[in-house]
């Protein structure tokens, strides 16, 4: 079951990520994903706005982007 979390002041949807699940590759996607129009905010969230936090899938890969090689 999903769960939802209530933003506070200054929240960014990259540090939720990492709180949430200890990383923020591939999960800040699925957040994003799981609340359409969240990325309109780009900075900071507001204050009190509940979003849903999905659950991972354990056996999915997770996709990362190399910077260098």
């Amino acid at each position: 079951m999903a769960q939802e979390y209530t933003t506070v002041d200054g929240d960014t949807v990259d540090a939720i990520a990492h709180r949430h699940y200890g990383r923020h590759n591939g999960t800040t996607e699925l957040i994003l994903e799981a609340n359409r129009g969240l990325a309109e905010h780009p900075l900071a969230l507001p204050a009190n706005l509940t979003i849903v936090l999905p659950i991972l899938d354990a056996a999915a890969p997770i996709e990362t982007v190399k910077l260098y090689d």
